[in-house]
């Protein structure tokens, strides 16, 4: 199976990271193949700026995590302009996107899923690869029940699988009871959509 949802280590090793490039890949271009998304949108060479702007990238590379405290405040200011400056570094001449932090009632009643949701999980969380660890991932899709989930980290866990969401035709590769969004940060949910 050739693998089209851009795995946790490809590039570097930042579960953050690949979730906002992961967004991106699932609003522009979700049946390329990895090596033909990284040549067509030159990913080497926007993560490497990507990289320049994180704060604290020495914590994305020794696995500490993203160093964004998740508190309101000052840390969630910065939070905020770094998903809306690493979007300003994906966008193409053609498309655009918009980022906006949405609250954590907003993403439970969430329906529509032409745009797509950066979020994070705590460790009590529960999808159906993994549990016990805090973990950015993106909401591609959503069913009575269950979202439909582009993670980093899934393909970890073997037997690994790409599906696609019939309603939004996005891929995922993981999914989550729509019960487990009582163990997510209300601040760190982010909607992601392009504006053309």
């Amino acid at each position: 199976m050739q693998l089209k949802i851009l795995p946790q280590g490809w590039l570097d090793g930042a579960c953050l990271l690949y979730a906002m490039v992961n967004a991106s890949k699932s609003l522009l271009a979700p049946d390329l193949g990895l090596f033909a998304y990284v040549g067509r949108y030159r990913m080497h060479e926007r993560w490497k700026r990507i990289i320049s702007i994180t704060p604290s990238p020495v914590n994305y590379l020794d696995r500490t995590g993203s160093g964004l405290t998740l508190k309101p405040g000052v840390e969630q200011q910065v939070t905020d302009a770094f998903f809306e400056h690493v979007f300003a570094l994906l966008n193409t001449h053609r498309q655009r996107f918009r980022v906006r932090r949405i609250s954590g009632s907003t993403f439970r009643n969430k329906s529509d899923y032409s745009s797509v949701v950066v979020f994070a999980v705590k460790q009590e969380a529960q999808t159906a690869c993994f549990s016990g660890a805090d973990h950015w991932m993106v909401a591609v899709g959503r069913e009575a029940d269950a979202l439909f989930l582009a993670c980093s980290g899934a393909h970890h866990f073997l037997p690994y699988q790409e599906e696609r969401d019939p309603a939004t035709g996005h891929l995922y590769n993981n999914s989550m009871a729509v019960a487990q969004l009582q163990h997510i940060y209300d601040e760190a949910i982010y909607q992601v959509e392009i504006i053309r």
